[in-house]
């Protein structure tokens, strides 16, 4: 028996040998190729971590635009109101101060004229403030991890935030030009005892050379500014008139009118019916739209428009494009 186990030994000696080296190749290979997977994995969950936390940053930034745009409205209903003065108007028309025909054919105007001009003013500056507080955010999230100064962030801004005010003392009465042309264009035909129906008063909503015109890198840039020193507020400026620039803003811009088109369509439909009435008896109720979705209902207004999935790729593409740099 002993001989027999030398002898077999001795004839596979060089296969158990390369069989052992073999195995223990495999081993050390399995070994390394799960430490590698090991390290992969955690390198994984980290990167999974850091991005549920710029997602969460991110949520959590996208609800304070909400607040944000509130304070603003109030401000945007009051330089409206200045621009287009209907209940100066309606006063003289009581008071006998202006003739019946030339006080009415003024207020057609302006009630028509501030409901486009509300629309595409609270556009703007819901897509425009969205982008500002977009970047400041991010802003605000690279500087904590690069560890830089907080109170010159904070400065920073405060200025660039300021920008927004410029906006609606120049670029609004801009827009306002606009829509009156447009209104003079497509209801040039209709007189106070003209008939109209809610097809008519869409028109006026929809008309497409409105959009054409509202470009908000021409109404806003010069408002930005391009001779500022200070180079934290101009490299946040530069991202903001590059966005302003791009082609996906103005698809988002064009798709996101229309999103709130629906929330003024379903205003209207209120007080114009698919029947004709009377352009004369809609301007009341026509001209307390504009005041009703700025005021008592800019939450619900608000809250609609920031539910735009367009407005939300944009920001969201924005603000991890500028946490990953």
């Amino acid at each position: 028996m002993l001989d027999w186990c030398k002898r077999t030994i001795n004839r596979y000696k060089k296969g158990l040998l390369t069989g052992g080296a073999v195995t223990t190749g495999v081993v050390a290979v399995g070994y390394a190729c799960k430490q590698k997977l090991l390290s992969w994995q955690q390198e994984h969950m980290e990167q999974l971590l850091r991005n549920s936390h710029t997602e969460q940053h991110y949520l959590q930034h996208y609800h304070n635009m909400n607040t944000t745009l509130i304070g603003y409205f109030g401000k945007l209903h009051q330089r409206i109101s200045e621009l287009c003065e209907t209940d100066v108007t309606l006063r003289n028309l009581k008071d006998g101060s202006v003739s019946k025909v030339e006080g009415w054919e003024l207020l057609r105007k302006q009630v028509l004229t501030k409901l486009l001009l509300s629309l595409y003013s609270s556009t703007l500056l819901c897509v425009f403030l969205s982008v500002q507080l977009t970047v400041v955010k991010a802003k605000i999230l690279q500087s904590i991890s690069d560890g830089s100064d907080s109170a010159s962030v904070n400065i920073t801004t405060k200025s660039y935030l300021s920008k927004i005010a410029l906006l609606l003392e120049h670029s609004v009465p801009k827009i306002l030009k606009i829509c009156e042309g447009e209104v003079d264009r497509v209801f040039s035909d209709f007189g106070l005892d003209s008939s109209v129906n809610f097809g008519d008063v869409r028109v006026l909503l929809d008309n497409v050379s409105v959009r054409q015109q509202m470009d908000l890198v021409r109404l806003c840039r010069v408002d930005l500014g391009d001779d500022i020193m200070d180079t934290q507020l101009k490299e946040v400026i530069l991202v903001t008139i590059d966005v302003l620039e791009s082609q996906d803003y103005s698809n988002t811009y064009h798709t996101f009118v229309s999103h709130a088109q629906e929330y003024y369509c379903k205003e209207i439909s209120k007080v114009v019916q698919q029947d004709s009435v009377l352009l004369a008896k809609l301007l009341s109720p026509l001209n307390k739209i504009p005041t009703r979705i700025l005021s008592s209902e800019k939450e619900e207004y608000i809250s609609h428009m920031l539910d735009c999935g367009a407005l939300k790729v944009l920001c969201c593409n924005l603000y991890h494009g500028l946490t990953a740099t």
